[in-house]
């Protein structure tokens, strides 16, 4: 119960996911609402957000076309799918749609070129869980991550490696938790394609608008020291009561337009 006389807490069959306790971790309030309320977020054009998306779903459609062993599509195929999904009304013109089509079009090809034609895509935007009970006995909670692209590579002496890719298309920071709890979910998965025990793991952000990659090694003492951080934030979240709003100029999700957020709750709310 909270102050209100609510529960709130994080239900057992409510799954967690990276993204999940990213949301907690800026605001407890938003990831109350989207996750625990099922608020549905209020629908609004963001140039960068739908930007994103189109580069995302652009370049999963990329490696499906190269996971069957075709070229990936050419400059022109990639022009024309951005502006179709990009809406007219939103851009003071048709020239200034085409600018930003072209940019997407290049993040897309800087994140291609780093798909190896000889690697094997065994994962493309495909979620995967598991069950945990560690977290708070005797409950158990699933956690579900959906990476990018998931490759198997070789080393020029013959080695495989295993290669899980994130695709960003802002300038923001990583977020530490994000590759060692990916890598965790996905044990059983990777399992199935290389042992484990013997095959190294990389997780690697590929930054589109800036153009640059930055890679985490997952081994097996990297993803032990980083656990009792990463238990420690599911637990926070998984019994969390008050679910506090942080002040962020940047947040229109909440159901009061962030004014919950900078001015206190309505009158009547029940929200901590």
């Amino acid at each position: 119960m909270n102050d209100h006389g609510t529960t709130v807490r994080w239900l057992p069959d409510s799954w967690i996911s990276p993204s999940a306790l990213n949301t907690f971790s800026i605001c407890p309030h938003k990831a109350r609402l989207q996750y625990v309320d099922k608020v549905r977020g209020q629908p609004r054009f963001s140039l960068d957000l739908s930007k994103g998306r189109i580069a995302h779903s652009l370049l999963a459609h990329a490696a499906h076309v190269m996971q069957r062993g075709f070229e990936p599509p050419d400059a022109a195929w990639l022009t024309m799918s951005a502006r179709q999904r990009l809406p007219f009304n939103e851009f003071p013109s048709e020239e200034e749609r085409f600018r930003h089509a072209s940019e997407i079009v290049e993040w897309v090809n800087f994140g291609i070129a780093h798909l190896d034609r000889q690697a094997e895509i065994i994962n493309i935007e495909k979620s995967r869980h598991t069950g945990w009970s560690m977290i708070l006995p005797p409950h158990e909670y699933t956690v579900i991550t959906r990476p990018d692209v998931v490759l198997v590579r070789t080393t020029s002496d013959g080695e495989p490696f295993v290669e899980i890719i994130d695709y960003k298309t802002g300038t923001g920071e990583p977020v530490a938790h994000v590759p060692v709890l990916t890598r965790l979910i996905m044990r059983d998965f990777l399992a199935g394609h290389v042992p484990l025990e013997t095959t190294r793991v990389l997780f690697t952000y590929v930054w589109l608008q800036k153009k640059e990659h930055q890679q985490v090694e997952l081994t097996r003492e990297h993803c032990s020291d980083q656990w009792p951080v990463i238990k420690g934030k599911i637990r926070d979240l998984v019994t969390e009561t008050r679910w506090q709003p942080r002040p962020s100029r940047y947040c229109h999700y909440c159901e009061f337009r962030g004014n919950a957020c900078r001015f206190g709750p309505p009158a009547g709310s029940d929200i901590p």
